[in-house]
């Protein structure tokens, strides 16, 4: 399952700690300074496609993230560039990675190191936040720094993990300090952190919502009023006083979209999933399937999924036996795809892998199953 670390796990950008469960939320795109423009490979190098398949800016690229606020982060001569719709540079940070955009800025890093081999790091670097028009608003003061959200951005203070970090405002201002080592960002008003003492929600002033005590790393930044939770290795859900609302019974449990989450239950033999394995005659049984919950917890729609991810512009992707597929909110399928593994529908295309020797190779489908970006590398 996807997850949220304190720093993002995107193109440039090393990441702050390792840990926690947390699946992602669903793409949104800015169609207004976009046009829709989705990230695509071919023979190595990367560009733009539109909605229908359309090439929009030329592969040339060495990688390339989605579009946020109306800039894209791709890889140039090693370094990080910021592209607009049209395919032009409009900046190139002088520091070492970058993140997206966010709320206006996106944080930047110079100095960070690793060892190469055991991926541990060995000089934390300095971090700061960059504009939109590539000039530094927020000085490289801290030593790790996450994206905004809700006008709030996790940042690391000292040199050792977990011990002085907080979150601050757009100015660079520190707003509270905590001691976590994980942070999922602010999200519905309450950013859920892991720290020494456990796993918790903060509110805007750094203190903890009341809630049960969480399993460690185990839990799900708010959605749609709701946190998924797990309190002795079963999964229910918090509302945004810590009330348990939804009991833990689940053995997992995703967040809220569009009125509905899914959960994975035991099934009874007659309906757990056998897929056929590679030696002839071989099979595997699967006896906990995903299925889907609403706001107050009732099972709308029945255990059936080896796995399942939320629902985006009314459909949810979902697998059995590795062959992935998408449902409506009644839990029919609606759509099949020959891929290895589907993504969530953003902007009306839904990104889908094939996984080859070499790696995976990546492409889209539109909501009638159309093939518009043929898996590529």
């Amino acid at each position: 399952m996807n997850r949220r670390i304190f720093l993002c796990l995107c193109l440039f950008a090393p990441a702050f700690a390792v840990g926690g469960r947390q699946s992602r939320q669903p793409r949104t795109r800015d169609q207004s300074q976009t046009g829709e423009l989705f990230p695509v490979s071919k023979d190595g190098k990367w560009g733009f496609i539109d909605r229908a398949g359309r090439v929009r800016i030329a592969p040339r690229f060495e990688s390339a993230a989605d579009f946020s606020e109306g800039l894209a982060r791709v890889g140039v001569g090693g370094r990080v560039a910021f592209v607009n719709a049209a395919g032009g540079i409009v900046f190139r940070p002088r520091f070492d990675s970058a993140g997206d955009f966010h709320e206006g800025l996106a944080f930047v890093e110079t100095g960070w190191k690793t060892n190469p081999h055991i991926g541990i790091t060995t000089e934390t670097g300095r971090w700061g936040f960059v504009n939109r028009a590539g000039r530094l608003a927020v000085p490289l003061k801290f030593t790790r720094a996450d994206a905004f959200s809700e006008g709030l951005a996790a940042v690391q203070l000292g040199e050792s993990l977990g011990e002085r970090s907080g979150f601050v405002d757009h100015a660079g201002r520190l707003v509270f300090e905590f001691p976590f080592d994980v942070s999922w960002g602010f999200h519905e008003g309450f950013a859920l952190v892991r720290s020494k003492q456990g796993t918790f929600f903060l509110d805007r002033a750094g203190k903890k919502l009341a809630t049960p005590e969480i399993d460690d790393y185990q839990a799900r930044s708010f959605s749609e009023g709701l946190a998924a939770v797990q309190i002795n290795g079963k999964w229910g859900y918090v509302d945004r006083t810590g009330k348990l609302v939804i009991p833990a019974q689940f053995k997992d449990a995703l967040e809220f979209s569009e009125g509905l989450a899914a959960v994975r239950l035991p099934v009874d033999d007659a309906h757990a999933v056998t897929c056929p394995l590679q030696n002839p005659g071989d099979t595997s049984t699967n006896p906990n399937l995903y299925g889907y919950v609403d706001r107050a917890g009732r099972l709308v729609i029945p255990p059936q999924f080896e796995y399942a991810k939320p629902f985006s512009e009314g459909l949810a992707a979902v697998s059995n036996c590795s062959k992935p597929a998408f449902i409506d909110e009644t839990g029919a399928v609606v759509l099949s795809v020959p891929f290895d593994e589907a993504n969530a529908f953003a902007g009306g295309l839904a990104s889908v892998l094939r996984y080859e020797m070499g790696g995976a190779r990546i492409g889209y489908v539109d909501r009638a199953g159309k093939v518009v970006w043929e898996p590529t590398r």
